[in-house]
């Protein structure tokens, strides 16, 4: 509870102010509210995955420009959506959705060179960043929006069993 007071405090991340904190700050926020319904933490998640919602996954908060961040922002903001669900909206849910499916997209096969997309597990399924970033950011992330992207059970269905049949045993 601790760190997500002190993400409070030090306000909302911007894709121009400190984007790189807001995946953290908004996992960490989100947690202190499903676990004891802490509402200045919940209204920080609220602001905080409204204004990643808003950032341009192709500029600032690109697949190419920082992966990892791009890779956590994805599942932070899936896991942020689920656990805080009861706090939005119709229409806040909508733009939520919708950022987190682009993302989800993007991140499958950004067709930018990376060598770190999911979709590489197609040709070189014992790659390890391809491996890294399916089983440790995209299906956490699908398998939560399973319900809510059509994709993401697209996405579920044609990776788990390709994971699952290379996994170490």
């Amino acid at each position: 509870l601790k760190s997500a007071h002190q993400s409070v405090a030090a306000g909302i991340a911007t894709a121009d102010n400190n984007p790189a904190a807001a995946g953290p700050s908004l996992y960490n926020t989100a947690f202190a509210y499903l676990i004891g319904e802490d509402k200045t933490c919940g209204e920080f998640v609220k602001k905080q995955i409204l204004e990643m919602s808003t950032w341009d996954i192709n500029k600032t908060m690109s697949y190419v420009a920082d992966s990892n961040n791009f890779r956590e922002s994805l599942l932070n903001m899936a896991v942020a959506f689920d656990w805080c669900y009861d706090l939005f909206s119709e229409d806040e849910k909508k733009v939520i959705i919708n950022a987190i499916r682009e993302r989800m997209i993007k991140y499958e096969n950004p067709k930018d060179g990376k060598q770190d997309k999911v979709w590489n597990i197609n040709i070189s399924p014992h790659g390890a960043h391809g491996i890294n970033g399916l089983v440790n950011y995209f299906l956490p992330a699908c398998l939560i929006m399973v319900n809510e992207i059509p994709e993401a059970e697209a996405y579920v269905r044609q990776y788990l069993p390709r994971y699952l049949n290379i996994a170490p045993t």
